[in-house]
């Protein structure tokens, strides 16, 4: 079992810690709803038992040709992620697609960028279909939850990509999207039908509106 001291700091690092007085254990223990007497073992299991820590990357709205489309990966410290954006064509002609947003800083032990990546196809104003898609892919990365430092302040840069052409491979789209800043491998985030995560709007002290995911796994 971890010291009390090395609790705290994990704590601190990878999970949502409520306001309390700084350094005072007995605060803490309260804020976290633990009523007196608190053990050192409670206060531990309870520092374990907080929700992980969250960041949110967001691309902005990016738009080529008559294709604009914007997109928020979601990454927590337990290595559990969400990729959500939408799309929309503007254009008479359809467009096949490939959004990605890359964690530049975030790499794998052969040098692979985390890349979160979705494709699909958005039909024109002439066509058959729909101009409009959008898409929500969860799922776990270790490389999230075994770096979280890295991946909790890394750079992030979107791109996308849209042809009226059949796609190639998503690998060789990809590394051409980000060749500029030196991604020449990646490491593609995949999905997990256990892992559900939610999106949520909620109210921003300055009066607008601040979004908040919360991802868990559900084994079937």
């Amino acid at each position: 079992m971890p010291s009390l001291r090395n609790a705290i700091q994990n704590a601190v690092d990878r999970k949502v810690v409520p306001p309390h007085q700084a350094g005072s254990t007995r605060d803490l223990a309260l804020a976290m709803g633990m009523t007196a007497p608190i053990s050192v073992i409670q206060l531990i299991g309870g520092l374990e038992g907080l929700p992980p820590a969250t960041v949110i990357f967001d691309s902005g709205t990016l738009g080529p040709s008559t294709v604009t489309a914007s997109a928020q990966v979601g990454i927590q410290s337990d290595g559990l992620a969400s990729f959500r954006g939408n799309i929309h064509e503007s254009g008479a002609i359809g467009h096949n697609y490939v959004f990605a947003i890359a964690l530049l800083d975030l790499k794998d032990s052969q040098g692979n960028t985390l890349v979160f990546a979705h494709e699909g196809n958005v039909k024109g104003q002439l066509d058959i279909g729909s101009s409009d898609d959008s898409w929500q892919d969860d799922g776990h990365n270790s490389l999230i939850s075994d770096n979280w430092d890295i991946a909790k302040n890394s750079r992030s840069q979107a791109r996308l990509h849209v042809s009226t052409d059949p796609l190639q491979a998503i690998e060789t789209v990809i590394i051409g999207l980000f060749a500029a800043v030196g991604t020449v491998a990646v490491a593609l985030f995949t999905t997990d039908p256990n892992t559900v995560c939610t999106w949520r709007t909620t109210g921003d002290p300055q009066g607008g509106a601040a979004v908040d995911l919360v991802c868990r796994q559900e084994f079937r």
